[in-house]
């Protein structure tokens, strides 16, 4: 009797034991859909629409993304801890092995995202223009890939942006000028593409500048605008390597905190006043564009002169 009892009793202990197995599944489960109907299962779809235009993974980055892991848990994928959004998106070149395909215009569908960081690999296509309804969106680094056409005029819209790396691509057209709405942009890298056209003003009156401002390896032209002086508390300005010429205007001596400029490869004019009175006080070492300036410095005369000065170092 005592034996039967000891049975059942075991029988009823692995059948609880059962249930709350299947309980324990069925929660997960229920966890997971709830959190692809919750309202992100459109960054889940974004997602998947990302990876269905990566041509190439030679290193697998993007095994994990597959529905045996929730997408917050794919690599290269950060979520926001309360909402479940997607807020960086960080797919960046592993030992020279990059991701060949078209830059996805679904990113865009990632409406909380924060950071996008696709550098070193080789997306092609061009930037869609709907980047400019990411409004969080702070960060963006595309460079060394393979982007085309223009830069979005859209992308002044992008208000808290901070930092801009489109660098070493093959953009073509101008600069727009409504980058000059991104008063919290702090650095904007966009040398080594086929940029043409003048400097815009507008960026030139951005205060919030304060690190890097690098055109250079492009095909701009035009004048230094007087505004450059405006940027008073950048520390790299590098417009080298254009078709730009003129006067080197005075205003630059009003920028404070510059530690490094560079104008080399273009045709300025060099003045013979300020600092560049002083012809230990700069380099025009490897500058065979320029003219004017002393004549210790062995550089050909100008066509027209006109005074300027400046106080930092030249390269």
């Amino acid at each position: 009797m005592n034996s039967k009892q000891s049975i059942i009793c075991l029988s009823s202990s692995s059948y609880l034991h059962f249930l709350f197995y299947v309980f324990v599944i069925f929660l997960t489960f229920t966890t997971i859909s709830a959190s692809y109907t919750d309202g992100n299962e459109t960054d889940h779809q974004a997602l998947l629409k990302i990876k269905s235009m990566i041509a190439q993974d030679p290193y697998g980055v993007l095994n994990s993304w597959n529905d045996s892991f929730h997408f917050c848990d794919w690599t290269g994928v950060t979520c926001g801890k309360r909402h479940r959004r997607v807020t960086y998106l960080e797919l960046t070149s592993q030992d020279g092995n990059q991701i060949h395909g078209n830059l996805p215009g679904s990113i865009v569908n990632l409406a909380g995202l924060e950071l996008i960081s696709l550098e070193d690999n080789r997306f092609t296509g061009n930037i869609h223009f709907t980047i400019g309804n990411l409004q969080r969106l702070q960060v963006i680094y595309l460079y060394n890939n393979q982007l085309s056409g223009p830069i979005p005029n859209s992308t002044g819209n992008l208000s808290l942006l901070s930092t801009l790396d489109l660098s070493l691509n093959m953009l073509e057209g101008v600069i727009p000028s409504s980058l000059g709405n991104c008063h919290k942009l702090l650095e904007l890298y966009l040398s080594g593409n086929k940029l043409h056209g003048k400097i815009p003003t507008r960026l030139l009156q951005l205060s919030s500048l304060s690190k890097t401002m690098d055109l250079s390896q492009n095909n701009l032209y035009g004048s230094l605008p007087n505004e450059v002086g405006d940027l008073k508390m950048l520390s790299n300005l590098d417009i080298s390597n254009n078709n730009l010429s003129g006067n080197i205007p005075s205003s630059l001596d009003g920028c404070s905190s510059l530690s490094r400029l560079s104008l080399k490869g273009n045709l300025f004019q060099v003045p013979m006043v300020g600092m560049f009175a002083n012809a230990s006080a700069f380099s025009v070492l490897g500058n065979t564009r320029l003219c004017g300036g002393l004549a210790i410095l062995g550089l050909p005369k100008c066509k027209e002169t006109k005074k300027h000065t400046k106080r930092f170092l030249y390269s």
